[in-house]
């Protein structure tokens, strides 16, 4: 299965809701609706009991990590003290991250929320497991101009935060199956034996393949695929496939 991710707005227009009442419905039904938000080489801690496997891009596709091994609690405080210190796997992350309900629901009611501490998961493409994380984002320097400051202005410390117009959705991508070429060749036959019925005496007697497609578009068109270039395409395979035997000349059978 393959997946694709989609913002508020589209899954909204999706369900055919408008965006506050797709928000009321998460809001009431948490565990229905898996939310994401994409994180860009943030460091988390993982959990001691379920830690994250080597990374494969087979199944994980849409988030990745670098192993930074294990480390003594945390100087900051970020990983809670009861009595020994815990040693956590710690990973650099960028992807799409799963959010767990509580967090949601803040994130939905507030608007925003700091980076630093969130509780997120992340699943294999299979959704076969959740792996636990908790983001460390200390916050970031940025220069404030202020008029009349003896140094034109000051740096601030702005934390790292996530808004709700980052929240997504998983959608399922419906790609076309190809047809094994087996079945191709088995479909073409059927074609190239339907036009050379059309074209023998006991059939339509049209006098050439030019005059059964302009039957077929004329009678047809409403059917997919029925078309003057679809099926010129089509009969030209035939031709390359069966040759002469698709026309008036074979009614034998090729292998």
């Amino acid at each position: 299965m393959d997946f694709d991710f989609i913002d508020f707005a589209t899954k909204a227009k999706e369900l055919g809701l408008t965006e506050s009442s797709l928000r009321a419905k998460i809001l009431s039904r948490l565990d229905d609706f898996p939310c994401f938000v994409y994180v860009n080489d943030v460091l988390a801690y993982g959990s001691q009991d379920r830690f994250l496997p080597p990374w494969s891009e087979e199944s994980f596709p849409h988030v990745s990590w670098v192993d930074l091994g294990s480390r003594w609690n945390d100087p900051r405080g970020l990983i809670p003290r009861s009595g020994l210190p815990e040693k956590l796997p710690r990973y650099h992350v960028m992807g799409w991250v799963g959010l767990w309900p509580e967090e949601v629901a803040e994130l939905l009611t507030r608007g925003k929320m700091p980076l630093n501490g969130l509780e997120a998961w992340i699943a294999a493409h299979d959704a076969s497991a959740r792996y636990p994380l908790k983001f460390y984002a200390p916050p970031e320097e940025q220069w404030v101009d202020v008029h009349g400051h003896e140094n034109g202005g000051f740096m601030k410390e702005v934390p790292m935060e996530v808004s709700r117009d980052e929240l997504c959705f998983r959608s399922d991508v419906s790609k076309p199956a190809l047809l094994h070429p087996r079945k191709e060749r088995s479909y073409l036959g059927i074609i190239a034996a339907m036009r050379a019925l059309l074209m023998d005496k006991e059939g339509g007697n049209f006098l050439n393949p030019t005059k059964v497609i302009g039957a077929l578009e004329e009678r047809y068109s409403s059917f997919d695929g029925v078309s003057k270039r679809n099926l010129e395409t089509v009969f030209s395979a035939i031709e390359k496939t069966f040759g002469g035997s698709s026309g008036r000349e074979g009614t034998g059978r090729r292998n």
